[in-house]
């Protein structure tokens, strides 16, 4: 069966698998106190700056919420997309452990709508409600947009004027890097005014694991502890930090990122020449949103596994990853085609 259901469910990167395997010898200091995760601090720092801290965390759940932890008070409102993941998908984590109330913005094709986020902080009642404290940015956004440097500096530039902190899930961030064509993470993140990031792995070739990346001081103040009580401090950390050590080494993030949004465009170069298809978000990283009808989604099950995103609309979702090939692509395209007739 054709997978283009997540780039969750791809596998682990040759390199990153063959990294594991040569920190998998014998012993050595636990919780991060080993001379891989050292490596991968400076690594880090390399891409995001020399005052960058960074903690590893398992997952991208785990990493926005201490991230968010660093930047919000209990009484703090968290403003993010009206589809983030962090509001829709992570099962109110971020309000179970940091205690902030998360507030989704209305947004077109992911992305925040700068208005409506300057007259919901505004629209606030004093000490009645809970106090503008975060602006939570997802790059690339829930619909796979990517967000340009100008339209970040305007959400940024509202943040700063309202006295917000900015927070970033980089899930994605690679794609987006990709989409834009550039390897300095430091310009489109901390150069921009971002606090707080997490820098995706798990859906780029790694196993499991994200890297939270400190720019702010403030935020970085105490957060070990942090990292510790909210469950991300891995006893046998070296494996976390041997995948993102292939991960960095030689930019294999970008060549990834590249690699999936290349069958991205591949796959929608494909789609558009069927008459029955239609995109329905600009394509800007490896998530394609595409409507057809019922008949085409009756036809693909059982060969093809992929989300319907919004059955009402016959919207579905594709997403390609860092190992999926032309001939899957080709594949794709020719059964769609076929299904179209």
């Amino acid at each position: 069966m054709l997978n283009f259901a997540s780039d969750n469910e791809s596998p682990v990167h040759p390199k990153v698998m063959a990294s594991l395997q040569k920190a998998n010898e014998g012993f050595v200091k636990s919780y991060g106190e080993d001379e891989i995760t050292a490596k991968v601090r400076e690594q880090l720092q390399t891409l995001f700056g020399p005052e960058a801290k960074s903690f590893l965390s398992f997952n991208g759940t785990g990493g926005n919420i201490i991230g968010l932890q660093a930047l919000a008070k209990p009484y703090s409102a968290i403003y993010c997309s009206a589809e983030a993941h962090t509001l829709l998908d992570e099962c109110g984590a971020v309000g179970k452990h940091a205690g902030a109330q998360l507030i989704g913005i209305p947004c077109k094709n992911g992305k925040i709508d700068p208005e409506q986020l300057e007259q919901t902080i505004r629209s606030g009642r004093g000490i009645h409600s809970t106090k503008p404290g975060v602006l939570s940015i997802a790059q690339t956004t829930e619909r796979g947009t990517t967000y340009s440097r100008e339209e970040l500096n305007i959400l940024i530039s509202i943040a700063r004027e309202n006295g917000l902190k900015v927070h970033m899930d980089g899930a994605r961030l690679a794609n987006a890097a990709a989409f834009m064509g550039t390897r300095d993470l430091k310009a489109i993140t901390a150069d921009q005014g971002v606090d707080v990031l997490t820098f995706g792995g798990t859906k780029n070739g790694l196993m499991m694991g994200e890297a939270v990346v400190l720019i702010s001081p403030e935020a970085a103040e105490d957060f070990a502890f942090v990292h510790k009580q909210g469950l991300q401090l891995a006893s046998k950390n070296r494996y976390m930090a041997a995948q993102f050590e292939a991960y960095l080494d030689q930019d294999l993030w970008y060549e990834n990122a590249q690699t999936a949004n290349r069958m991205a465009q591949r796959l929608w170069n494909g789609l558009s020449k069927i008459s029955a298809v239609e995109l329905s978000v600009p394509l800007e990283g490896n998530c394609l949103f595409v409507k057809w009808n019922q008949e085409i989604h009756n036809r693909l099950k059982g060969n093809v596994r992929y989300h319907y995103w919004t059955p009402e609309i016959f919207e579905a979702r594709l997403v390609t990853s860092f190992c999926t090939s032309e001939a899957m692509v080709d594949e794709m395209i020719a059964l769609v085609s076929d299904a179209a007739v």
